[in-house]
């Protein structure tokens, strides 16, 4: 009867907290692939900044540095400092925008799409200074 309390107890705070994080606007992760080149790796490179709006309302969502992939082409927005070992922070890869990309790296996104994590890195991902 305790174990039934203790797995009903921990399955509710786990549906209350899902419930909380998906409030906050961010998703834990991406959908991210492998490189198709080299060892699967995106090399990621940065190429400069980019803005990023919500592709509905035209509102401002972040600013962050735009890396392109040296393999591939593939490339990432993220709005912190993974190719100087800091955490990535809020991110959009290439195959989340359903607006456009404008001149001047402005992207337009579905917000659903911005994602966020603390992590320095992610899977199949380096990220290189320009």
């Amino acid at each position: 009867m305790k174990l039934k309390k203790i797995l009903l107890s921990t399955f509710v705070f786990s549906v209350i907290f899902s419930v909380f994080l998906l409030g906050q606007g961010y998703h834990a992760h991406a959908e991210e692939g492998d490189c198709p080149y080299g060892d699967g790796i995106h090399r990621m490179a940065a190429k400069g900044t980019a803005v990023v709006k919500d592709e509905n309302t035209g509102d401002y969502i972040f600013t962050g540095t735009f890396f392109k992939c040296k393999n591939c082409g593939d490339w990432i927005v993220v709005s912190g400092y993974p190719q100087s070992g800091g955490s990535i922070g809020k991110y959009i890869t290439e195959g989340t925008i359903t607006g456009s990309l404008r001149e001047g790296f402005t992207i337009e996104v579905n917000p659903d799409y911005v994602y966020h994590t603390k992590d320095t890195r992610l899977p199949g991902y380096r990220f290189y200074k320009m």
